[in-house]
């Protein structure tokens, strides 16, 4: 048995199978998706920091205390390396003095030997291996004094 429907109550029941067809996709879509993160923080504003007077000064004074240390640092780094290399001449000096063209100059020992060997903990470098300190020239005599004419 068919039962005939109003004209008005089919078309409310379809709109109302639309709606609710509607309404369960929009559910489905929504859910499926991922919730939108939160807005991050707005940012702190930059603090600032004041000094007094008295601290600025003393802070100029310290820098430029540190600026004249460097340059005292890079004066004394030239020095040195200008000393090192006068080492290095009176030891050339010293070896072509004694005719000794194959030694090698150990400028952290003052030595001479044949073959240098790696330093020990604590030194850089090549150094003469260990051995006897060789003995110092016996001094020489001073010349003799001028006899006062008469």
């Amino acid at each position: 048995m068919i039962v005939k429907l109003p004209n008005w109550l089919r078309h409310t029941l379809f709109i109302t199978a639309a709606l609710v067809l509607f309404c369960l996709c929009y559910l489905i879509g929504t859910l499926g998706q991922q919730a939108p993160a939160p807005p991050a923080p707005a940012p702190a504003p930059p603090a600032t920091y004041t000094l007094t007077e008295v601290q600025a000064l003393r802070l100029m004074v310290a820098f430029q205390s540190t600026q004249l240390s460097r340059k005292d640092l890079q004066t004394a780094q030239n020095v040195f390396q200008a000393r090192m290399q006068d080492l290095q001449a009176e030891g050339e000096k010293v070896k072509a003095e004694n005719n000794w063209p194959t030694a090698q100059f150990d400028m952290n020992n003052l030595r001479f030997c044949d073959k240098m060997v790696p330093a020990g903990p604590g030194q850089q470098g090549m150094v003469c291996p260990a051995g006897p300190m060789p003995a110092a020239p016996p001094p020489r005599p001073a010349p003799p004094k001028p006899e006062p004419k008469k």
